[in-house]
């Protein structure tokens, strides 16, 4: 089976509270060589999703140390327009991960999260 890729998501560790998404990756780097190191927990080894906990530092800096080509160009919410007349643009793969990376610095820093990726496969 080949992963397309993934799909990540945000919530509370321990409230289980969404916190939103981080959008589509082509990749995940280097998190599960974070979670050997004790970076990060990961908490599935398989099945779905894959999980990890870990602070928001933590996964602030894995995502700010991913290339903006792992990051899938999605779409967000626009002032309806000519140019966007159904209220949706296509933000770009560099926008995307500052889109990523502003949601995860926007949390306290010591604040403990679940990131579930599920595969695109």
């Amino acid at each position: 089976m080949t992963v397309l890729g993934w799909s990540g998501y945000l919530s509370d560790a321990s409230s289980g509270e969404r916190l939103g998404s981080i959008g589509d990756l082509y990749g995940y780097g280097d998190l599960d060589a974070r979670a050997l190191t004790g970076d990060v927990e990961q908490e599935t080894w398989g099945g779905y999703p894959t999980m990890f906990t870990g602070s928001a530092a933590a996964f602030a800096s894995w995502i700010e140390a991913l290339e903006e080509r792992n990051f899938h160009q999605r779409l967000v919410s626009a002032e309806q327009s000519d140019e966007h007349p159904g209220g949706v643009r296509i933000a770009p793969p560099y926008e995307a991960k500052q889109m990523a990376t502003d949601a995860l610095r926007s949390l306290d820093p010591e604040r403990s999260i679940r990131v579930d990726l599920w595969d695109q496969s």
